[in-house]
């Protein structure tokens, strides 16, 4: 029940009975805000996601999403929060922040959250240089690498104007990828990359038919 941000001073004598001892040594203690934890920030396409656990302390009214461009402050606020979730959209692509959360009530605040670092970017751009590769009962497509791609979806239609479905998810660095598929069969792939904003482009549809490989013939010629 004690008031945050006020300095308390204390005693403690011993009693027995109706005897009471000299008091101890004089202490203080000003109760505060608990900050808030488990800070995190998660980039996306110019904006950056952050969410945090709860400060324990009562009486917590909002929490001040602060920023910073450099490592360990100086920190400007740049929004509040009566929850544990802020989406800050005046994040600019490529560019790194640095953040940390208060907890407040009233004019008291308390001291900052840990700090957390995300840099947003854009979607990645469309992936090129796709070409499907038939074998025997094989494809194996490969294609160009895309800049801030973490993945890529490799699509598969039964026909060149159908709808084409995910049927792989590749993790960078691979750019390769092979399917088992029938002789004689055409099958079209296109392929896509994703990062933590977004998905990108599709590439350009490509095709494969797996083929039995051609028979070797080997012998003599016979003179007439």
């Amino acid at each position: 029940g004690l008031t945050n941000g006020q300095t308390y001073y204390y005693v403690v004598a011993a009693t027995e009975g109706s005897n009471t001892g000299p008091d101890s040594n004089e202490v203080s203690a000003t109760p505060i805000l608990a900050p808030p934890t488990n800070l995190v920030a998660t980039p996306g396409n110019n904006r950056v996601t952050l969410t945090w656990t709860a400060s324990p302390s009562v009486g917590v009214g909002e929490y001040k999403i602060k920023r910073s461009t450099t490592g360990g402050g100086p920190y400007t606020q740049v929004g509040t929060s009566t929850d544990t979730l802020h989406y800050d959209d005046t994040a600019v692509n490529n560019t790194t922040y640095y953040y940390v959360v208060t907890a407040a009530d009233g004019s008291e605040q308390s001291a900052n959250s840990n700090e957390a670092v995300a840099q947003p970017i854009p979607p990645p751009g469309q992936v090129t240089g796709l070409t499907a590769t038939a074998g025997n009962r094989s494809v194996t497509l490969n294609w160009v690498a895309v800049p801030t791609a973490t993945q890529y979806n490799v699509k598969w239609s039964a026909t060149e104007n159908g709808t084409f479905t995910v049927v792989r998810t590749v993790y960078i660095p691979a750019t390769t990828q092979s399917f088992t598929i029938d002789n004689g069969r055409t099958d079209w792939f296109r392929v896509s990359a994703s990062n933590g904003s977004g998905e990108g482009d599709n590439s350009l549809k490509v095709s494969a038919t797996p083929r039995l490989p051609a028979p070797v013939i080997t012998g003599r010629a016979l003179n007439n």
